[in-house]
């Protein structure tokens, strides 16, 4: 679910956040893809660009 919302990075927004989600959504997926621990930080910055697809995600979580 990570690697979903964060292939959503990059949509919108001013173009330093843009390039700044990319990086960030790369990352996650790489993470996410070789089961490697996700860091805090990274997450809190995942729900400072993206708050809806953060929200889905966590709903979602929440529910399973």
């Amino acid at each position: 679910m990570i690697a979903r919302a964060a292939g959503r990075f990059g949509r919108g927004g001013e173009t330093g956040e843009s390039e700044e989600g990319m990086n960030l959504a790369e990352r996650l997926r790489m993470l996410v893809d070789n089961f490697e621990p996700v860091e805090a930080q990274d997450l809190n910055r995942l729900v400072e660009l993206q708050m809806d697809a953060s929200a889905q995600v966590l709903r979602r979580w929440v529910h399973n």
